[in-house]
């Protein structure tokens, strides 16, 4: 997983040190972009750029400071299934690929995360297996390719994801589950 940047939107909550651990060691570089974090000290390889932004504005800031050929978004209340991305070094990534994820149902989240997830993998797949979307909490995108498409709206505090999405396969994307690599 070395050509590939991880940027996590940060606003305050109780996952951030969870999600970390399952990440550090596995990528070259890690960039969290949002409210001040405090008390996780062990974590000093990563990039931390402080300020009051929504979603869209953090994972742009984010993609713009990242230097990988490749940038994982990952939210910072979602676990991603770490084995699945290990199989990524061996997937054949072309530009217009997009890899997206489910997220690991963990007791340290709680029933109200662990529905979510259920609810967004739900999102995902279509009932005859194809896939239809992807979440902006748990995807890898070439960074090339997220700056043709134009990043993500920053005017949206909501839907950005959607929008997203719909402009990525306006331009071609290729759009491809982790699980079936």
């Amino acid at each position: 997983l070395e050509n590939i940047s991880v940027v996590i939107p940060y606003k305050k909550n109780q996952y951030l040190e969870n999600i970390l651990k399952q990440v550090k060691g596995k990528f070259k570089e890690i960039i969290i972009v949002g409210d001040k974090i405090e008390g996780l000290n062990e974590f000093t390889e990563i990039k931390f750029i402080p300020g009051n932004y929504n979603a869209a504005m953090a994972r742009n800031i984010g993609a713009k400071y990242a230097t990988q050929e490749y940038i994982f978004f990952l939210d910072s209340d979602c676990l991603p299934i770490i084995e699945k991305l290990e199989t990524i070094n061996n997937s054949n990534f072309d530009k217009k690929k997009i890899l997206t994820g489910t997220y690991l149902n963990d007791n340290r989240f709680g029933l109200l995360s662990n529905t979510m997830n259920k609810y967004i993998k739900s999102r995902i797949i279509n009932s005859n297996g194809s896939i239809n979307f992807f979440s902006s909490a748990n995807f890898i995108i070439n960074k090339n390719f997220f700056i043709d498409v134009g990043g993500f709206n920053e005017s949206m505090d909501l839907y950005e994801d959607i929008d997203f999405n719909v402009r990525t396969k306006i331009f071609g994307a290729n759009i491809v589950l982790l699980d079936e690599l």
